[in-house]
C-alpha cells in the first residue's frame, strides 16, 4: 500500500499577518529579528515563506507570554 505524503502548507508573509492580525511588515520585522521562524530561498529579493505548522507551533508558544504581538 503506498504510503500518502501531505505537500507542507506554506504561507506568504501576507497571509501569515492576516492570520496574526499584524501588519505584514510587523511580520518582516519578527522574521528579521529571528523571532518567527521562515524561509527564504533564493536571493535577498526571493518570497519569504512561513510554514503553517511551525507558526502554530510558534503562536502556542508565545499565546500565554503576550509576545505574539
Amino acid at each position: 500500500m503506498p504510503m500518502i505524503v501531505e505537500e507542507p502548507a506554506w504561507l506568504t508573509v501576507k497571509e501569515t499577518a492576516r492570520r496574526l492580525g499584524l501588519h505584514p511588515l510587523t511580520v518582516r520585522r519578527k522574521i528579521k529579528a529571528g523571532e518567527l521562524p521562515a524561509l527564504q530561498l533564493g536571493g535577498p529579493k526571493s518570497p519569504i515563506r512561513i510554514f503553517e505548522d511551525e507558526l502554530a507551533s510558534w503562536l502556542e508558544e508565545h499565546r500565554n507570554s503576550g509576545e505574539a504581538a
